[in-house]
């Protein structure tokens, strides 16, 4: 089939020169003219055009047929006409990273790269970012904790981050986005700016975790928790009451003294706490003078 191609695109080219050939043997052979001579003339030029014609197409199509496409050379893939996979700038700065670490250690003649970090200790790629722990309850330990994370973090680093630095054994982990929004510009009259949108990674843990607040931030959560509870329990007493007047049903004996529990459970951790911070504080006093 290629070479039918070939010899239709060499036809259509002699063609075309026998046209110009035939074309310029009329106009010079025209009626015009009147002596023989130039008559006689005009029917040599006419053949020498026309031979001529006939050797650029057989030049053309010599090149023609000892030229072979890019597909018929030895060893041709199409995979080669593939574009390249583009390498992102976090793979380059990890890939850059490692190549310096790498320089250090065979200049300082430490162990190697590979065999430090990929056979002794998890391999994380990303140094320590912005992780803010949303507080969960101070009293009561919880199996589920939720953390501000950075918005290009995906739930597997995230998971991966949390296991390498802070040690918690995490069973799983959902994230959701809430769409950051909009404020008065101070700059522009009638203009409003969007606040960027802030990312939650909700983590569900095996164990219940005391992620290990400072004795004075216990103290002052306790103080809006107990403020909490007992809120809750008049609602409770109140609700109570209201299905005595009303029904005369009796509320469950263990719910009420559940939350008794509680609360005198938060009032005894919070003296603790304000016992430890006290003798914290004489310590530091001491050490103080003793300087």
């Amino acid at each position: 089939m290629l070479n039918l191609l070939r010899q239709s695109s060499s036809s259509r080219i002699c063609g075309s020169l026998h046209l110009g050939s035939k074309s310029s043997s009329s106009i010079i052979a025209s009626p015009s003219a009147t002596s023989s001579s130039t008559y006689f003339n005009s029917i040599a030029q006419s053949a020498r055009l026309f031979h001529s014609s006939i050797t650029t197409c057989v030049g053309v199509d010599d090149t023609i047929l000892s030229t072979k496409p890019t597909l018929m050379e030895e060893g041709f893939q199409l995979s080669e006409l593939e574009k390249q996979p583009r390498i992102s700038h976090r793979e380059r700065k990890r890939r850059r990273m490692i190549a310096i670490e790498k320089a250090k250690r065979a200049a300082t003649g430490a162990p190697s790269l590979q065999d430090e970090i990929y056979n002794k200790r998890p391999v994380v790629e990303f140094p320590n970012r912005y992780f803010a722990l949303y507080l969960p309850s101070v009293v009561n330990k919880t199996s589920k904790v939720v953390f501000h994370v950075p918005m290009d973090y995906t739930k597997p680093e995230i998971k991966e981050y949390l296991e390498t630095y802070y040690g918690l054994r995490i069973k799983s982990v959902a994230t959701i986005i809430i769409p950051g929004g909009l404020k008065r510009s101070r700059t522009v009259r009638g203009k409003f700016d969007k606040q960027p949108d802030i990312k939650k990674a909700i983590v569900t843990l095996y164990e219940p975790v005391d992620l290990g607040f400072s004795d004075e931030l216990k103290i002052e959560l306790s103080r809006h928790y107990d403020k909490r509870l007992n809120a809750k329990i008049k609602e409770a007493r109140a609700a109570a009451e209201k299905m005595k007047q009303e029904g005369g049903a009796d509320m469950p004996e263990g719910s009420e003294e559940e939350q008794m529990k509680q609360l005198e459970e938060a009032h005894r951790k919070m003296e603790e706490a304000k016992t430890r911070v006290k003798q914290q504080q004489q310590v530091e006093n001491v050490e103080v003078k003793d300087k």
